[in-house]
């Protein structure tokens, strides 16, 4: 499991994105009358305040499995990548069904579900040389 701080962490980043979340649909209906540049620019910060904290998991997650199993590492970027084909089709219709506000909650829930990851099966040895085996088979 992960450990308590890199939990706290994650809980911390995804409360701290709900106000964001919960607040962005105010914003915009208040300024749809204000210049485009005072829009842009609360989109921009809006942009910002959510991508910094969710876009600090993956680099943990190449840090962590680089120090401990470094050939798994192109394993999470093939795992990375298929999530991010996936997760695109997903929050298009997340989006489309439930609006923005749910897809941000949603992606709240993930990044948080992903924080508590099982952390010991990168440390365990039977799932990871069985990974390791099947890589060199096929190398």
């Amino acid at each position: 499991m992960a450990s308590n701080i890199e939990l706290l962490g994650a809980i911390a980043r995804a409360r701290g994105l709900l106000p964001v979340l919960l607040l962005l649909p105010l914003a915009a209906d208040a300024t749809l009358d204000a210049p485009l540049g005072l829009r842009v620019l609360i989109g921009a910060a809006a942009a910002y305040l959510v991508g910094l904290p969710l876009g600090t998991m993956f680099p943990r997650l190449i840090r962590d499995v680089s120090i401990t199993h470094p050939s798994l590492v192109s394993w999470v970027w093939a795992a990375n990548g298929t999530a991010s084909v996936i997760g695109a089709v997903l929050a298009t219709l997340v989006a489309l069904a439930s609006g923005f506000t749910a897809l941000g909650l949603a992606a709240c829930a993930c990044y948080v579900l992903a924080a508590v990851r099982p952390q010991t099966s990168l440390r365990d040895d039977h799932i990871a040389r069985a990974v390791f085996a099947g890589h060199h088979r096929q190398t």
